[in-house]
């Protein structure tokens, strides 16, 4: 993000408002080609922002969406690009609250999964449940610790198919309960909050869990991995299936880069 009259490029350090919701601003992609480097990326980035200023004179910010190209930047160095702008990040408050609200009342320790078996992600449950059962007993998962399920089912209405997957996660003894947010979260607590925003509050719970197990066909699952290495979880303390899986979701960014 730039303003006038400041070095691009000024961080947004101290607002109050996360980004997304600066809508004083003029929100631009940023056009380039995947996978090019970061000195490539700067200078069209600053040619763009020099073209939108020349025909936008008004305008007193600008943001520059790099979107899913920032994880094909190519790097000379580990000296931690993604980590640092990760770090960078900062969330509203409101949901970093009842993030902790649930993880509090859950009371001690928990185990967290993502139940991504919605529709539209076109996986078998049947097939990929029992796998997944597995990575929790490899990374010992037991019937003695409640599991905390981030899915998006309820969002479907789906209660009949999350009812049926929860019975099973504790047929074969990997948690003593499974708990959503709903479950510690009153209606006026969740009133107003749309999707994205109950999915994001999912993830901040899934950071805090002692141990996670997801899919890394699913970017939600890639990024609650990598938000728990951020803060400073183990690596061996999260599991995404299937470990043969490619694509950007090869490797953690964030235990790479720092």
């Amino acid at each position: 993000m730039t303003s006038k009259g400041t070095q691009y490029p000024r961080p947004l350090l101290t607002s109050a408002r996360p980004a997304g919701e600066l809508r004083d601003c003029t929100v631009l992609p940023l056009n380039v080609p995947e996978f090019s480097t970061i000195s490539n990326i700067v200078g069209a980035a600053r040619q763009q922002l020099a073209a939108a200023r020349e025909q936008q004179p008004a305008a007193d910010c600008f943001i520059l969406r790099t979107e899913s190209l920032f994880r094909g930047f190519y790097c000379n160095s580990t000296g931690g690009l993604q980590a640092t702008a990760a770090r960078g990040v900062f969330y509203a408050p409101r949901l970093v609250e009842l993030a902790g609200r649930v993880a509090e009342r859950i009371g001690g320790r928990f185990n967290a999964m993502h139940l991504r078996f919605e529709p539209d992600m076109g996986l078998n449950p049947q097939e990929l449940l029992p796998v997944m059962v597995g990575h929790m007993r490899e990374l010992g998962y037991d019937a003695s610790t409640p599991l905390y399920a981030a899915s998006g089912l309820l969002s479907y209405n789906d209660t009949n198919s999350l009812h049926t997957y929860t019975e099973q996660l504790r047929g074969d003894g990997v948690c003593s309960r499974v708990v959503v947010k709903e479950d510690y979260l009153s209606t006026d607590e969740l009133a107003g909050l749309h999707s994205e925003q109950k999915a994001l509050m999912d993830l901040l719970v899934l950071a805090r869990a002692d141990k996670f197990v997801g899919t890394k066909r699913s970017a939600f699952s890639y990024l609650a991995r990598e938000l728990r290495r951020l803060g400073g979880q183990s690596p061996a303390s999260s599991i995404l299936h299937p470990p043969e899986f490619g694509g950007f979701w090869q490797d953690g960014l964030m235990e790479v880069s720092g």
